[in-house]
């Protein structure tokens, strides 16, 4: 993938979560900074693996182990700037 916006990766994210991740809801309804564990879209351990590996697969890159915390899941916008960061070969 070449250089990727954080705006790219956010609109994308949102079809992955509605689309893939079938949570009941549209794109358009998932807002950039909701977040994604709780009290937001109440993503558990299982979609959380379940969507790092689809981004993994959709955006060409590993995720490192510093990434796997919290505040890179806590929003879209928070999981942009890692994907970001990760595709253009620097640290987040």
């Amino acid at each position: 993938m070449t250089t990727t916006t954080t705006a790219t990766v956010i609109d994308a994210l949102k079809w992955i979560l509605a689309d893939e991740m079938d949570l009941g809801l549209t794109a358009d309804q998932i807002n950039a900074t909701v977040p994604l564990l709780e009290d937001g879209l109440n993503l558990d351990s299982i979609a959380i693996v379940e969507l790092i590996a689809v981004l993994e697969e959709r955006f060409a890159f590993q995720f490192h182990d510093a990434d796997l915390r919290t505040a890179s899941f806590a929003n879209l916008e928070a999981l942009a700037k890692v994907i970001t960061a990760r595709t253009a070969g620097r640290e987040p």
